[in-house]
Formats: C-alpha cells, structure tokens, sequence
C-alpha cells in the first residue's frame, strides 16, 4: 500500500516537471487520482508484518570431516577383450638351392587377420612387400594367408627369415621365425 502511494506522488512530480520545461504552455491541472485504501477484514488471528521472499541462495556443499583411512581408489574394470590367437603351428627352416621354392606354413585360432613379415639377417624386420622390392626377380605368394610361398630363390635369400602374425579384433600374437637357407647346388646345409 504504501509503495502505491509513493508511485502516486513520484508520477505526479514528473508530470510537474515535464510541464515546467514546456516553457510558454500553461501546465494541465492533473485530476487527483482516487486513493483506495483497503480496509482489513476482522480475524481473530494477530497481524504480523509482510515477510519478504527469499532470494535463492547458492546451497553451500558439506565439506566431508576427515577420516584417519585412506579413502579406496575406484577400481577399474577392465573390459573383457578378445581372446588372443593361439600358434598351434609355427613355420619350420627352409633349406633350398637356387631357383628352387621355398614354403613357410603356420597355424593359429582364433584370427581375423593373418599376415607375413620378413626378418634381414641384420635383424631388420620388414613387410613382404619391402621384401619383393629387394628381391624383384622372386614371386611371393600368401602374404596374407597361413601358407606363404616364395619361388625363385636366391643366394642373397640365405639367412632371412619369416614369421607370421595373426591378430583376433586386435589382440596380436606373432609365430616362431623360420630360417631360409639357399646354397649352391653341392654346399652342405648347416644345421
């Protein structure tokens, strides 16, 4: 009620000053405004004065009291992954003359892939495609298969060898390295 009052009274000293500014017109003669002042009903409760609302307040958090234990760390599960493919059968030595074909047969399950990889007999492991680009005059067959076939062997071949690597949805388990040995027709085989 008595913020109304107030909103009457600043109103209406605007309105003077508005029509002061005006200059050379005479200022209206504003009609006063009717007061309503609303009469409380009787109860037999007492009157208490308005109450503001609250304003909302940022809720403070409950800082935990300290413990003399050691809160655990949250353990995490690993997630279950995919068996890894089990060599049942490694590649054996090759031993050849050249010219001759050489064949490396490995075997393991479960797979999804399944591929070969060539070792320089400095230990430099390689692809067999960086294996053909030494050795151009050779044909490799079964790069990505169990049985890998190399025809046309030559004396540089000696000493490499070959293991393959079969991975199952990412797990990956590498055979044994198979040796190729190639010497002249005569030359004694080392074992």
């Amino acid at each position: 009620m008595n913020k109304r009052i107030i909103c009457i009274v600043l109103s209406a000293l605007m309105m003077l000053a508005l029509t002061s500014c005006m200059g050379s017109r005479p200022a209206p003669t504003p009609e006063p405004l009717p007061t309503v002042i609303p009469t409380p009903e009787p109860t037999s409760e007492p009157i208490t004065a308005p109450t503001l609302e609250p304003t909302l307040e940022p809720t403070p958090v409950p800082t935990p009291e300290p413990t003399s234990e050691p809160t655990p760390e949250p353990t995490i599960e690993p997630e279950p992954s995919a068996p890894a493919p089990e060599i049942y059968k490694n590649p054996r030595r090759e031993k050849h003359h050249p010219g001759q074909t050489a064949v490396f047969i490995a075997g393991a399950d479960p797979y999804d892939e399944v591929g070969w990889r060539a070792i320089a007999p400095n230990g430099l492991d390689v692809s067999l495609e960086a294996f053909q680009n030494v050795f151009p005059d050779c044909s490799v067959l079964g790069i990505y298969s169990e049985t890998l076939t190399i025809t046309n062997v030559s004396l540089d071949m000696n000493d490499w060898s070959f293991y393959c690597v079969y991975v199952n949805e990412g797990t990956k388990s590498d055979t044994e390295a198979a040796a190729l040995y190639v010497h002249l027709p005569g030359q004694a085989f080392e074992d």
